[in-house]
């Protein structure tokens, strides 16, 4: 190759390669955070089954919870009466 032709071909070649590194790296639209991924992507087989066994646990939390709410009211949280409803009972002795 002769040196007028690597002169011509290298600003081609040097262009073609910064397009396409600009492409692949936005250089203008950066996050500040860098726990953002800045392209979205649909979540892999196992995020989606993790979601699935978080979602049955809390389903199943609260099933049990209610269940045992309903079976047994002692154990569950009584309603607090105020003082001035109570009746004190004072036995005097002469």
């Amino acid at each position: 190759m002769s040196t007028q032709k690597k002169i011509r071909v290298r600003p081609k070649i040097r262009r073609l390669y910064v397009d396409d590194l600009s492409q692949r790296v936005n250089f203008y639209h950066r996050n500040s955070s860098s726990y953002l991924d800045p392209q979205d992507r649909p979540l892999s087989a196992g995020e989606l089954f993790a979601l699935l066994i978080i979602g049955v646990t809390l389903i199943c939390c609260l099933l049990i919870a209610i269940t045992i709410g309903l079976i047994r009211p002692e154990l569950t949280i009584q309603p607090i009466e105020p003082p001035g409803n109570q009746f004190i009972e004072i036995q005097h002795s002469l």
